[in-house]
């Protein structure tokens, strides 16, 4: 991420040799984003001659050149989106307040860690979908899996059923009709929240 941010503003409208305060009003949006804790980030606005500036900063610290057109800022270790503006004022001492806009912080290199937890995945050999109440569907129990992905062919190779949950397991029928009683293929392909990814096949009986 950028470390160095260079927002101009020509200010030479605002604060001249003219008498009169001309006040401008800049849409504010976001100009920069840093990460938590950045150090000597830049700013700055064009310089006119006899001109003062005071920034004001929420989220962070101006550890040098306040007062003048170039600042550089230490940001603070909390995420947000913090104002930014300046007041500059001519030799006359007329003042225009100009909001430059807003910085983005966000979190550095944020770790988010998951608690370790059993993981296994259990293919049963055999299912029966004959309406008993039992047994009546093929669903590999697991446990700790995060990805998951099932496929049940016949013994020419042709895929009955795919899934992608767990929960979901295939009832013994392809295109809305019952297959006949026999041995068929599955294929799991997993991924456990370890990280650690998990390949099984084998040959699960259809009973009737």
């Amino acid at each position: 991420m950028s470390s160095i941010a260079e927002t101009l503003y020509n200010l030479k409208y605002i604060i001249g040799i003219a008498a009169t305060c001309l006040c401008l009003n800049l849409r504010a949006q976001i100009i920069d984003t840093v990460c938590t804790g950045e150090k000597n980030i830049h700013y700055y606005v064009i310089q006119n001659p006899g001109a003062t500036y005071q920034w004001e900063i929420e989220g962070g610290t101006i550890v040098s050149g306040n007062g003048t057109n170039n600042i550089q800022v230490d940001w603070d270790s909390i995420p947000g989106i913090f104002e930014l503006s300046v007041i500059a004022k001519n030799q006359l001492g007329c003042e225009s307040p100009i909001q430059i806009g807003y910085v983005l912080i966000i979190q550095q290199n944020p770790k988010i860690s998951k608690p370790p937890r059993e993981e296994h995945i259990f293919p049963p050999n055999a299912f029966s979908p004959n309406g008993d109440g039992l047994n009546e569907t093929y669903k590999p129990v697991t446990l700790g899996i995060e990805t998951y992905s099932l496929r049940i062919l016949n013994r020419w190779g042709e895929t009955l059923f795919e899934s992608t949950n767990p929960d979901i397991g295939w009832d013994g029928t392809y295109r809305g009709a019952g297959v006949e009683a026999d041995i068929y293929l599955y294929f799991i392909e997993a991924q456990g929240y370890s990280g650690k990814w998990y390949y099984l096949k084998g040959n699960v009986q259809l009973l009737r």
